[in-house]
This record gives structure tokens, C-alpha cells and sequence, in this order.
């Protein structure tokens, strides 16, 4: 059995796959599948199921069922190399340091980082637009890595076990703005309720790629993924998918 899981603010999950079943570690489905817990779906994802049409259709590819559960972003690499599940679908960013703990798949989607702040705030993703302030970012992301080099400077960076953390404190005015993935941003706030009165706040910065984070050993498994993703990529399906959930181009730039 093999399983993916996600992030409950990105965009998929990691999954185990037994036979034709693939179980996601992501927030969707409130019901208990093969002894995983899976837990009921943030309000954040019930406008925006389709998001999910990437992991689906690469699960459709690999002829897999998909089941998605719940994890915090901090714990996705600790739980893969313990084999709770064997891949990760999220708005993981494929770098150096993650690339000597695990593998990754081929390129999935690539989204900038972006700051959120109250509209009308002036704010940039800058150190001196942000000096004096306070910055929320979550725990084992690139934008914590990004943001603390500010600190030297004086900004003050806040970092929490999980996204929703940051956006109920950003919510309650003890945190100045966000720096997280600009489509979880989006789609996980500014396009919900909660979001009104707030507003990507400046210049968009370069992430890199994201891809599904894999064990090492498991060569069989990214080959599959990899020949799943190619496939999406030249027939259409791929760009289908994000012309119709996306309001900006999220593939990869190679």
C-alpha cells in the first residue's frame, strides 16, 4: 500500500497506494480509510474541490483510487522518511536541502511567493518596507527560511505550526502580514470569506518548482508520477486543469 499526503492550506497531499488505492495526508474526506485517519476538509477547500483535479488526475494515470488526509508542513519529510505515507503532494519547493532527504518527481506546478497584508497597507516583501513589523510565516517553508533573513534587520518574523495559525493572528491584528505560496494565499484566503479586506501587498518573488516529495528508494514509484506527469503535460489535460481553476499560470518553467 502506498500514500500520499498534503499540507490541509496547499494544494494536495501525500499518498499510500495498495493495489488500485492511493490514500492522500491531506484535510478532504471525513471518514476513517485502512486505519488513517482522514479528517473533515477546512472550509478553505469546500469552494475550491477542483484544486485537487492535478492529484486526481495523476492518480486517474496511475489507475489508483485517492483517499485525502491532513498534515502540517513541518512534518511532511520526518513522516515520509518514516513511512507513514510515500509521497507528498503540496506546494513543497523543490531545493538543495530538501534533495538530500528525499527524492522528488518531475516539476508539478511552480507558484511565486507572495505577502498578504490589509488592503491599503503599502507593504512589500522587502526588508524596508517590513522593518519594525511583524511577518507570519509556517514552520519548515521556504518563505520561513526567506523571511528570516530579514530579522537581522529588524523585522520580526513570527512562525506557526500550521497556515490557518497565521491567518487567524493576521485576522486578529497581532501579525502586520503573511509570506506564504501566492496560490495557497489565494486560494486558501484572499478567495474566501475571511480574506475580504486583504490583498497580495507587493512584488510577487521567484519560488522555484514544486513536485512530489518521494523516498529515495522508491525509483518505481517516481517513474510512474514522472511518466503520469509527462502525460498530462502533452495531451492537454494539465492545461485544462489550469485554465480552469487558475488565475495565472502555475506551470513549471522547465
Amino acid at each position: 500500500m502506498r500514500t500520499f499526503a498534503h499540507n490541509r492550506f496547499e494544494l494536495l497531499s501525500f499518498f499510500r497506494r495498495q493495489g488500485n488505492d492511493v490514500f492522500f495526508h491531506s484535510p478532504i474526506f471525513a471518514q476513517r480509510a485502512r486505519g488513517y485517519n482522514v479528517f473533515p476538509r477546512p472550509h478553505i477547500y469546500r469552494q475550491f474541490t477542483e484544486v485537487t483535479t492535478l492529484g486526481n488526475e495523476i492518480c486517474t494515470r496511475l489507475k489508483a483510487k485517492c483517499v485525502w488526509v491532513e498534515n502540517d508542513f513541518d512534518g511532511l519529510i520526518p513522516g515520509l522518511k518514516a513511512r507513514k505515507f510515500d509521497g507528498v503532494l503540496s506546494s513543497m519547493t523543490i531545493t538543495a536541502e530538501r534533495a538530500e532527504q528525499i527524492a522528488f518527481s518531475s516539476p508539478l506546478f511552480e507558484t511565486p511567493t507572495a505577502l498578504v497584508a490589509r488592503k491599503g497597507s503599502g507593504l512589500h516583501p522587502t526588508v524596508e518596507s517590513l522593518k519594525g513589523r511583524s511577518v507570519g510565516v509556517e514552520q519548515g517553508t521556504i518563505q520561513e527560511t526567506y523571511a528570516k533573513r530579514w530579522e537581522a534587520n529588524g523585522v520580526k518574523v513570527v512562525s506557526y505550526q500550521n497556515q490557518d495559525q497565521v491567518y487567524q493572528d493576521l485576522e486578529a491584528g497581532r501579525i502586520d502580514a503573511a509570506l506564504q505560496d501566492q496560490v495557497q494565499a489565494e486560494l486558501g484566503f484572499l478567495k474566501m470569506p475571511r480574506g475580504n479586506g486583504y490583498a497580495l501587498a507587493g512584488e510577487a518573488i521567484p519560488s522555484g518548482a514544486a513536485a512530489i516529495g518521494l523516498r529515495k528508494a522508491d525509483t518505481d514509484l517516481k517513474a510512474d508520477i514522472d511518466k503520469a506527469i509527462d502525460g498530462m503535460m502533452r495531451d492537454g489535460a494539465y492545461k485544462k486543469i489550469e485554465k480552469k481553476y487558475f488565475d495565472f499560470d502555475i506551470a513549471p518553467r522547465s
